[in-house]
């Protein structure tokens, strides 16, 4: 799958992952030591984060990485 496609798709699972743990983007982002701003990109697949900061939203938003993918 090519990274067009991915960040989209990987946005929207975080966005639905994070409003299911009822976390604001600024409470995620917060947790997740990045901005809202950032977080905002990266829901509307406009950022790919690395590895490391895909793990760490995982654990934020209680999902599994593979999930978020």
């Amino acid at each position: 799958m090519t990274p067009q496609k991915i960040q989209p798709r990987f946005g929207r699972k975080l966005a639905r992952s994070r409003k299911r743990a009822k976390l604001t983007q600024r409470e995620a982002a917060s947790r997740a030591h990045i901005t809202a701003a950032y977080l905002c990109q990266l829901e509307h697949g406009e950022a790919m984060p690395s590895v490391e900061l895909a793990a760490r939203l995982a654990d934020v938003v209680g999902a599994k990485l593979k999930d978020l993918f």
